[in-house]
């Protein structure tokens, strides 16, 4: 396969270093905008394609060589690869294969000849294979938003595995509300907000990092001073092309938090937009905000009834429980008051 950046006149005209991210993958909605300074509208598919779309493609086109390339991004941890390619078929209408979502997409502005982006569209469809998806390796990993060149991109890391047990680590209260919140995280089209809080050292990250094992979609770790973001131009296009993900918050007080009389938060505004306005009907995103301050100060628009998935606030283990995990870890201590997971794990420290 020949390498986009090597390849593609259309787009070598651009400074290709602010679109491209230290894993030497291309934000493909961030060089659009650059190139037609206009955000991209995008429609497309996360269906497989019958292998023989793109050789059609730039058949039935006359697509020059200068004007489509193909890129393979090879993972040696799990020895698979990612595919990307982009064909511009002219300078304001592109068709790309997203690697990190599995979706191929038409890319258009509100400039575009209707009728060519249609026959794009359809010719897509016609491609589709029936009932067969691409699965995205997802097991124990979260996506890191990171901020490069003024582009969003997204960076996988492994998560350390997670044997957690969730009846010796947590109170008798919480098996429910964790059934149901793995329920509704791996619905596909689903949307909503988790809401995790408590005391530090109460085993919020910790669940958090066990969730990871057990959801079937791409999870975000979303930097909190981003997080007010979300539902911005800027993030847009990333969003777009992560649909049906989970976004993961921590530490987000300065994002949840009443603003009391002085008025709404802008963060909690973005919050609402993603997880239960017009965009959460788009995008189909479902977040999950941990804090350690008290459910009294949190904007009340956040835990109106069908937005939220869950509600819980973790608390020191009840003291029966805590000598029993004190116990299975091989302490030989007795246990007298309720204690945090912190505090058991750290005994003798």
């Amino acid at each position: 396969m020949e390498n986009l950046l090597d390849k593609n006149e259309e787009l070598k005209k651009y400074d290709l270093s602010s679109f491209v991210g230290s894993n030497g993958k291309i934000n493909f909605w961030a060089y659009y905008a650059a190139v037609n300074n206009k955000v991209a509208n995008t429609k497309g598919t996360y269906q497989a394609i019958k292998e023989n779309f793109l050789k059609d493609l730039v058949k039935k086109y006359q697509i020059p060589a200068s004007k489509y390339s193909e890129f393979n991004y090879f993972d040696y941890d799990k020895s698979y690869t990612i595919y990307h390619f982009c064909v511009v078929i002219q300078e304001d209408i592109w068709i790309v294969k997203d690697g990190d979502s599995s979706g191929y997409f038409v890319l258009y502005n509100e400039n575009s000849p209707p009728k060519l982006v249609s026959e794009l569209l359809r010719m897509l469809e016609r491609y589709v294979i029936p009932n067969e998806v691409y699965e995205v390796y997802v097991e124990n990993k979260i996506f890191l938003l990171y901020e490069s060149y003024d582009s969003l991109s997204l960076q996988d890391f492994e998560v350390r595995e997670n044997t957690l047990e969730i009846d010796t680590h947590y109170n008798d209260d919480f098996l429910n509300v964790h059934e149901k919140i793995v329920k509704r995280l791996n619905t596909e089209n689903d949307k909503g907000l988790v809401l995790l809080h408590g005391e530090p050292g109460t085993g919020k990250t910790s669940y958090i990092r066990h969730l990871t094992s057990l959801i079937n979609k791409k999870m975000i770790y979303i930097p909190s001073e981003y997080a007010d973001k979300i539902a911005s131009p800027h993030f847009l296009p990333l969003m777009i092309s992560n649909p049906n993900s989970v976004l993961i918050i921590e530490d987000a007080e300065n994002i949840v938090e009443s603003r009391g009389e002085g008025g709404r938060n802008a963060a909690v505004s973005s919050l609402l937009n993603v997880a239960d306005g017009l965009l959460s009907d788009c995008l189909n995103l479902q977040i999950i905000c941990t804090f350690n301050t008290h459910i009294d100060n949190i904007d009340k628009a956040l835990l109106r009834k069908g937005r939220l998935i869950a509600n819980y606030q973790f608390k020191e283990l009840d003291t029966p429980k805590a000598q029993k995990l004190s116990d299975k870890l091989g302490f030989n201590t007795k246990i007298e008051n309720p204690s945090t997971l912190a505090e058991i794990y750290t005994q003798g420290e």
